[in-house]
């Protein structure tokens, strides 16, 4: 058992070190330097324009009561979007952030007063969460859905990930859902650490 300012928990055969011990100062300082971006939902975003946005805004039940909020509470939300150069949609990725997240790291905070905001830099949350004393973990649940008969031989088939972000007690801090909307070839889902993956998507050849 591990007893920190959040309460006590079970954790692994080590016990984090304090936030305010050398320990995790020296962990910190070592994780900035080998990670100095982590975008929210890292996505290869070559040949397209990138849309943000942070707000305030109502979900669905099912998602309020994922976050634990009431039904009626709204929840932070980051919507991403990636454009093709003609405006034409490419991906969606909305992000909902749980309560403890919102209260418990000081560069989500900070944005609250002054919502909405437009293209704001979130590449540096999983910094953020990490100097907040948590440590993350991703899981990632992957969906394609197949078009019936009526929508043609050229319909795409509809790929959605949902990732969910916990922390080490197993709560859950932010859930992102992104969505590809235009037709693509190949998509590959590169883990290169445990707490973070890139998305590239190759789009689908010109048809003849």
């Amino acid at each position: 058992m591990v007893t920190d300012r959040r309460g006590t928990y079970v954790a692994g055969t080590t016990a984090a070190p304090r936030s305010d011990s050398a320990a995790f100062r020296d962990a910190r300082t070592a994780f900035t330097e080998a990670e100095p971006t982590v975008p929210i939902f890292p996505i290869d975003g070559s040949g397209c324009l990138i849309q943000g946005r942070l707000f305030s805004a109502p979900v669905s039940a099912a998602m309020a009561e994922m976050l634990g909020i009431p039904p009626t509470r709204p929840a932070l939300a980051h919507h991403h979007r990636a454009v093709t150069i003609s405006g034409e949609p490419m991906h969606d990725a909305v992000t909902r952030f749980a309560p403890v997240a919102v209260l418990e790291v000081p560069e989500l905070s900070r944005y609250m007063p002054r919502l909405p905001v437009t293209d704001p830099d979130l590449r540096l949350l999983h910094q953020w969460v990490v100097r907040a004393g948590f440590r993350p973990a991703v899981r990632e649940t992957i969906t394609l859905t197949r078009h019936d008969a009526q929508h043609g031989a050229d319909a795409v088939p509809e790929l959605t990930v949902r990732r969910h972000l916990r922390d080490q007690r197993g709560r859950l801090l932010a859930v992102t859902d992104l969505t590809f909307h235009h037709a693509w070839q190949q998509i590959t889902l590169d883990y290169t650490d445990p707490a973070a993956s890139t998305h590239c998507v190759q789009a689908a050849a010109p048809a003849h």
